[in-house]
Order: C-alpha cells, then sequence, then structure tokens
C-alpha cells in the first residue's frame, strides 16, 4: 500500500473515532498513545509534555521534532465543539454563542479544546511552534433545571445564568541541546527550551434576559474590566537532562525543570456565579519538575515511566507501553494518574491517539 493511502486511511480512522471518543490526537509524536509517558525516550523525537529539550542534542540531521493535532471534548461532540470555539486571540471563547450554549448545552457543565503543534531541528537547535484553545461554559442551578425541562423561552427562571471561560496560548520556541561527556560509556545530553509567549483569557456570562432574548450585550465579568479579552505576554525556558545506560544503554533517564525561567502570563478570574474576592487563578505554565525513566527491549518494545508536574498543582504519575509490529506498524497504551487511559496505532510514522490524549482538559486551566 503506499504511503500516501495508509496516511489517508489514519486521518479518516481518526474522523471516524471522533463519534466515541473524548480525546482524539493524529500525528507524529506517538507519546499521546502513551498517556504522555516516555520523557526518557529518545526514540519520542523529543515529543510529549513536557518536552525534553536535550533531546534535541540528537538531532543532528533535519527531522520533524513534532508535528500533531489534538481535540478534547466534553459534554458535546468535538465536531460541535469546534463550531463553538473562538478565536485564539478572543481566548477561544465566542461571546456571540454564549446564548447558543446556554440554551443547547445548559443542562451541564462542557468544556472543548484544540491543540496544533509543530517542531523542526537540526544541528542540535529546535524551531517549535504551538497554539492552543480552550473553552469551558458552566451552569449554575437554575439554567440546568430549565434546561432538562425543554428549555421553555415563554417560562424562563429569571435566576438562570451562564458563565463561560476561554483560555488560549500561542508561543514560538527556540531550543538547543549538547551531548556530554560520560566516563562509564553512558550518553548524557542536556537542552533548552526558551518560548515567546502570548496568553489570551476570556469571562464571559449571559443571564435569564439575555437567553431569552438572544442578545448578549455587557457580557463581561469582573475580571475583565470592561475589556473582551485580556492579554499577557512573556518569556519562558525549560531546561532537560539526558542519560542512556546499562547494557546496550537500553535504560534511559531524564529530568526537566520545567518553567525555570516563568512567564508573566497568568490570569486571576472570579468564580462561577459570584464576583470577587471568590476567585481562581489560570496559571499553565507554572514551574515544575518532571522525571522519567524508559527502557528498551532488545526486540524493540518500550515501557515508560514519567511523574510529572512535581512541585505544581498538576502532578500526575504516568506509564506507558509502546509494541512495534513490522517496520510500519506499532500500538501502545497508557495510563495516567489524573487523566486515566489512552491508546494509540501508528502507520508508516503518522500516529492516532484517543482517549485522554491531550493534556489540556478545561480542569488544567479553570480550578473550580
Amino acid at each position: 500500500m503506499e504511503l500516501s493511502r495508509i496516511a489517508t486511511a489514519v486521518v479518516t480512522l481518526a474522523l471516524g473515532v471522533q463519534a466515541v471518543a473524548d480525546d482524539v490526537q493524529v500525528g507524529a509524536t506517538k507519546s499521546a498513545g502513551m498517556a504522555s509517558a516516555g520523557l526518557a525516550l529518545r526514540s519520542n523525537k523529543g515529543g510529549g509534555d513536557p518536552r525534553n529539550p536535550a533531546m534535541y542534542a540528537f538531532s543532528q540531521r533535519f527531522r520533524v521534532t513534532d508535528l500533531n493535532f489534538g481535540t478534547h471534548a466534553r459534554g458535546l461532540s468535538l465536531r460541535r465543539g469546534g463550531e463553538l470555539l473562538g478565536k485564539l486571540s478572543d481566548g477561544g471563547l465566542d461571546t456571540d454563542k454564549l446564548v447558543e450554549i446556554a440554551r443547547e448545552f445548559g443542562d451541564d457543565r462542557v468544556s472543548f479544546g484544540s491543540r496544533v503543534s509543530l517542531g523542526l531541528a537540526s544541528s542540535g537547535f529546535n524551531l517549535g511552534l504551538e497554539g492552543l484553545g480552550m473553552v469551558d461554559s458552566v451552569p449554575n442551578a437554575a439554567l440546568r433545571q430549565w434546561v432538562r425541562n425543554g428549555a421553555d423561552l415563554n417560562a424562563p427562571d429569571p435566576a438562570m445564568r451562564l458563565d463561560g471561560y476561554g483560555y488560549a496560548h500561542g508561543f514560538v520556541s527556540v531550543g538547543y541541546g549538547r551531548t556530554l561527556p560520560a566516563r562509564d560509556g553512558s550518553e548524557m545530553a542536556v537542552g533548552v527550551d526558551v518560548k515567546f509567549v502570548e496568553a489570551y483569557y476570556s469571562h464571559h456570562r449571559v443571564d435569564a434576559a439575555q437567553i431569552v432574548s438572544g442578545t448578549a450585550t455587557n457580557t463581561g465579568a469582573p475580571e475583565m474590566l470592561g475589556e473582551d479579552v485580556l492579554k499577557r505576554r512573556g518569556v519562558a525556558a525549560d531546561f532537560g537532562w539526558y542519560m542512556a545506560t546499562g547494557p546496550e544503554k537500553r535504560l534511559e533517564v531524564a529530568a526537566v525543570i520545567r518553567n525555570l525561567a516563568r512567564p508573566d502570563t497568568g490570569f486571576t478570574g472570579t468564580l462561577p456565579g459570584s464576583d470577587a474576592p471568590n476567585r481562581t487563578d489560570i496559571e499553565p505554565f507554572e514551574r515544575s519538575l518532571a522525571v522519567g525513566f524508559g527502557y528498551t527491549h532488545k526486540a524493540g518494545a518500550q515501557g515508560a515511566f514519567d511523574v510529572v508536574g512535581i512541585g505544581g498543582r498538576r502532578a500526575e504519575v504516568r506509564l506507558g507501553v509502546d509494541v512495534p509490529f513490522g517496520r510500519l506498524f506499532s500500538a501502545r497504551a497508557g495510563y495516567g494518574s489524573r487523566g486515566g487511559l489512552t491508546a494509540g496505532l501508528s502507520v508508516a510514522g503518522i500516529t492516532l491517539s484517543v482517549g485522554t490524549a491531550n493534556a489540556f482538559q478545561a480542569g488544567t486551566f479553570f480550578r473550580f
């Protein structure tokens, strides 16, 4: 089968599984199917979350280190979520859709996100791009009951309200990795990734009158200070270390200090249904430590064990395995203590992952 046909088949399968999966990711990085484990696996091309910049040291020839598109949905289909997601520069939240969201999905909290990333490396240097958007809507009890009762516009509950939150960021990263001498024959490398970040935050809400009339004006929450979207810029830096040791260097160890330099791109928002001082912090770029272990069996199967987010608010243990079946096909599975189970397959270098494949679920950013 031609590679173009294989690629088409994988993409078609990705579209098909959207009907039954909340998270889908397709691209060139296999770690998503391993619950994002694989921090120490050199064969992972430095992909995953977090990325280990020390791996750039082994990209002396031009190569793609990251090429992925992922979506996450909760409470609605991926297709419907894509229709409701706004532009990144709007914080991902299209305020014109708030009334529509309230009427259609006001019976429960729903969220949707999308993420695209690209990385190119050569001679130890890496250029990366990422864009991410996430929307979360939170109805109060009155709205939930009204929608469950049929959403009769002639019988509204005056107490009903919907809070809509949006967060988005985009960044350009420049990284470099280099090998270090090791006396015992081990392979060692270090690297750094510098990210130039733009982040956006939005919080708007609609009440009963706006939901019934279909017109949403002056919807900004108190922290918006009259603005439609808040914007921050900053610079982040990650530091990574890697070592391959043991017989035939099958054991791999890695560590990453994420956001060693922290960008000033956080936001402080108000909680659903309330005003200040009931507040919540939105800070995806917090400083944390990640450590990982990988092992490659002589038959080619790989296992990974990572602990990420150490010292932060989102620490997680991740386990993953990857098993090749021939030169072009492999399958994998993983488990994360926060995200749950994932699975994935690769055909001719194109990877499809399902489950909690993406690390940007709403609870990551909106802590309520």
